[in-house]
């Protein structure tokens, strides 16, 4: 308790026009917190976002204040007020973080992933940062879209397009349209979800030529500085034709969030194998991404750090 208090002195005294007059949902917010009262925490947090207008300061504390509740296990299975379609297999909003080794930059972006029942229709997916910022629409298209199936689901997955700045905290909402369902507005709070690291891959090094199809990928233990404790940690490798659209030539999933390496084709260390047993001649790159993901409601909230190294196979 005492650490509590302490944190929630330093996020008062942190913005003085706090301290002088706590707005009534501030201050409910900051009184569930020391209650450990999760649900009135949150539903308070939201309610100062909404009321916060372009008051950065109040933005600030509040989203200082719901990253203090999550780290200290406040949040922990808490209901909401709103529940995804039981058509939806999964649900992913993620803040990528992504460092391209070959021109050193680094750049940001977001991306859904949504799988539905293979005979469901969705009419809308949407992302929209409140009030009204939209950054992802299928219906009308704004972002980056690709539509899988499988037998048993259809998979969405759609990105934001890339920057050279962190991707922006605060309230966001995710709106969802089953046909002949009405609209699902779920919302959440985006924060602490901006990764300030990427891994480092050992081998291949930059532009390397690798005389295997079969190459041993290895790379440095991971997490990212602002990974708290009790996120799930997923590991995926993917490697991509040079040029043009980049196709994508395999993907897998670690089975061991510990791992620190991967020989190409090893059925045994993976959870989800997509890909060829070996590679051409050719030119690729390989991207090592970690996902340290919590659950808010049924959406998984992940902070994604990822790193890009372009390499060929000569044999």
């Amino acid at each position: 308790m005492k650490n509590m208090f302490k944190v929630l002195l330093v996020l008062i005294m942190s913005c003085s026009v706090l301290a002088e007059q706590l707005p009534t949902a501030i201050q409910k917010a900051h009184e569930a917190y020391l209650r450990r009262d999760g649900v009135e925490l949150i539903t308070a947090v939201k309610l100062a976002l909404e009321q916060a207008d372009d008051q950065n300061a109040i933005k600030k504390n509040m989203l200082g204040l719901y990253t203090a509740a999550a780290r200290n296990g406040l949040l922990k299975n808490v209901k909401l007020n709103w529940l995804l379609p039981k058509e939806l297999t999964y649900a992913g909003f993620e803040s990528t973080r992504r460092y391209r080794v070959e021109n050193g930059k680094v750049v940001y972006y977001f991306a859904l992933s949504v799988g539905v029942q293979s005979e469901t229709e969705l009419e809308q997916l949407q992302i929209i940062r409140y009030p009204d910022h939209v950054i992802l629409d299928r219906a009308a298209q704004i972002g980056k879209w690709e539509i899988t199936s499988d037998s048993k689901e259809t998979h969405f997955y759609a990105n934001s397009p890339q920057t050279s700045s962190p991707n922006e905290e605060g309230l966001y909402f995710f709106n969802i349209k089953v046909k002949d369902q009405p609209m699902v507005q779920a919302w959440f709070i985006f924060a602490n979800k901006n990764s300030s690291a990427t891994p480092i891959i050992n081998n291949p090094k930059s532009a390397q030529t690798l005389s295997d199809g079969r190459p041993v990928f290895s790379w440095n233990s991971f997490l990212s500085p602002e990974y708290k404790q009790g996120e799930e940690i997923r590991i995926d490798v993917r490697v991509n034709r040079a040029g043009g659209d980049e196709p994508k030539v395999a993907q897998f999933r670690m089975i061991d969030s510990k791992a620190t390496s991967y020989k190409f084709g090893d059925a045994t260390a993976v959870k989800i194998i997509n890909g060829p047993d070996q590679l051409t001649i050719g030119d690729y790159s390989i991207s090592l991404t970690y996902r340290e993901i919590e659950k808010f409601g049924g959406l998984q909230l992940k902070r994604t750090s990822s790193t890009k190294v372009p390499f060929t196979i000569k044999y």
